[in-house]
Parts: C-alpha cells; structure tokens; sequence
C-alpha cells in the first residue's frame, strides 16, 4: 500500500510539474528543433540580400552599356556629318554668307591673316556637323529614357522633343536669313559716307554663330512657358497679366544676349514679344488652367 501510495504522489508531482518523462523529452528536443527553424528561416533573407546586390549591378552595368553605345552612334554620325559639311564647304559658306552680301550690296568679306579663310571653314563645317547632328543625338537621348517613362510621361517628352527642335532651328534659320542681313545691313550703313565697311570673315561668321544660337534658344519661349504653366510654376494669368513686366524683362535679356548694339537689341526683342504672344495663345488653346 505504501509502495502504491508513493507511486500515485509521485505521478501526481510529475503532473503538476507539466507532464511526465514524455513531456520532459518534448521539452528537451523543442529548443533544438526551434533553432533549427530559426537556422532555416535566417538562411532566407541572406540569400535574398545576396542575390539583390547582384542584379543591381547586372542592371547597372546593362544601363552603362547601353549609354555608351548611345554615345559612341553619337560621335560616329557626328564625325559622317562633319565629313559631308567639309565636302560641301564651299555651298556651305555661300549661304552663311548670303546675308552679308545683301547687306555689303555686293561687297566681299576679307581676311586678314593668311590662314583664316581655311579656319573659318572649318569653323563653319563644325558648327553645320553640330546642327545637323543635334536630332539624332536627342533620339538617341529620347530611345534611352523611353523605356523608363509611363505612356502619359512619353506622350510628354516626345511632343516637348519634336517642339523645342522645331523652334531651335526655326530661330536659328530666322537669324540666318532674316535678322543678320537686317541688322548687318543697318549697321554697315550707319557709318554712311565717312567710313568704309571691311568686315573681316573670321568676325563676321562668330556674330552669324553667337546671333544664331541666341535666336534659336529665344524661339524656345513658347514651351518655356507651356511647361512653367503645365507644372503649375507660373498660372497661365500671370502671362496676361504680367504682360508689360514681361516686354521690359524682354528687352533686358536682348539687351545682354544680342550684340552690343540697340538694333540687335530689337531684332531679338521683337520676335521675343511674338513668341510671347504665341505662348500665352497656346497655353489658352491647351487649356491649361491655373
């Protein structure tokens, strides 16, 4: 009875104590099992840290060689382009120098040092290889970053593409065949009967490269301000509004970008204040709102 007495208080002390020789067996593989899980689960995201550095790098040097090929079909077609202006020089100078002889009646640029007419040809052969080259290093630009846009994003950029080109060269040909005979023609006849014009044709063609460009970044104005009022920088009223701080803002940035001279001053700020106009008419037609 004793001997019975002792099991069943002993059974009963397990019991409380959380369960008998099983249960302590439990208890004993429980913690080794647990760590193996953890050892299981940590291995995981390891792996997955590891794996991530590698793609990142795989993309990036796939975006790396991709802009380099973008480059190197730049340069190429730069330096095909700048073979075809040198072998067409000659056609070349005439043009540029169109505006001259209207302004000149008939008179002929000179040069002054004995290499200056080959320099200013080659020169000219560059900056034409530069225009003609700049669409097709922004398609280059544009077929890079395509892929990274969403549809609303490339309806964007390729329209702001097309726009700003359209309006560079359109400045550019405006300068060349309309403001610089213009111009040159009003300042070669100022000095009327006491001085007789010589203008050299190293000076002549850097005033037809520096007016050019700044004619082709003023004819940007209308986009300049479709996306100022596309991100809501400035509000579409602010234009209509703001119209006579605008002419006197014109005027000032002719007056430091044009030659230092009042008649290229208004040859750059008129066609300003009709891109102005244009832009506030755009910006209406758009219906951009504020």
């Amino acid at each position: 009875m004793k001997k019975n007495a002792l099991k069943a208080a002993k059974a009963r002390r397990e019991k409380k104590a959380g369960g008998g020789p099983d249960m302590h067996k439990k208890r004993n593989c429980a913690p080794e099992d647990q760590n193996t899980a953890e050892l299981d689960y940590s291995s995981s995201p390891d792996e997955v840290h590891a794996e991530a550095p590698a793609d990142q790098a795989a993309d990036l040097t796939s975006h790396l060689g991709e802009l380099r090929a973008k480059i190197i079909n730049s340069l190429i077609f730069f330096c095909a382009a700048l073979a075809l202006t040198l072998y067409f020089s000659d056609a070349i100078m005439e043009v540029f120098v169109s505006g001259a002889a209207k302004a000149l009646k008939g008179e002929k640029l000179v040069f002054i040092s004995p290499a200056e007419a080959f320099f200013v040809t080659i020169q000219m052969s560059l900056y034409s290889a530069l225009l003609i080259s700049v669409p097709f290093v922004l398609y280059q630009t544009w077929s890079f970053v395509y892929i990274a846009l969403d549809d609303k994003e490339k309806k964007y950029f390729t329209a702001a593409l097309l726009f700003s080109s359209a309006c560079f060269y359109a400045g550019c040909a405006f300068a060349v065949f309309a403001a610089i005979p213009v111009g040159l023609g009003f300042l070669v006849g100022y000095s009327g009967a006491i001085f007789r014009p010589m203008i050299s044709v190293a000076a002549y063609c850097d005033f037809l490269v520096y007016t050019s460009l700044t004619f082709g970044v003023v004819f940007e104005l209308p986009l300049l301000m479709i996306f100022s009022s596309l991100t809501g920088i400035i509000s579409p009223k602010t234009f209509s509004s703001g119209r006579k701080y605008a002419i006197l803002l014109i005027f000032i940035v002719a007056g430091v970008f044009s030659p230092p001279d009042v008649i290229s001053q208004f040859l750059v700020a008129i066609p300003m204040l009709i891109l102005y106009e244009t832009g506030i008419i755009a910006v209406k037609l758009l219906g951009i709102k504020s």
